[in-house]
């Protein structure tokens, strides 16, 4: 009968419709897996930053302490250059002192 065939349209009608919207629904719960891992993916890459961030403070408050370190070792360096210049020209003039007395003990 023409309605039978006309209920019957209408059915396979519903059903490719409802076909339709279960892929569109799969789809959708796949473009949201993949939304998720993508967040996912971006949190740990923050995380990596933030490791990498605060690894190279610590490099730089090092290196900076290093270079510190340097700085005093090289002030000191220098005092005790200084101090080693100071003994040398206190040793010259002794032995120079002592070198004019030998004569003077000699004719003793």
């Amino acid at each position: 009968t023409q309605r039978g065939a006309l209920l019957t349209q209408q059915d396979d009608e519903r059903t490719q419709q409802t076909e339709e919207l279960t892929q569109v629904s799969n789809k959708l719960s796949q473009w949201t897996d993949e939304m998720t891992q993508l967040r996912t993916m971006r949190i740990q890459h923050a995380d990596e930053v933030t490791r990498w961030t605060e690894e190279e403070t610590r490099t730089e408050e090092e290196l900076t302490q290093l270079r510190n370190t340097l700085i005093q070792r090289t002030q000191e360096l220098a005092q005790q250059t200084d101090e080693l210049a100071e003994l040398r020209t206190t040793l010259t003039q002794r032995t120079e002192e002592l070198t004019q007395m030998e004569p003077a003990a000699q004719s003793v």
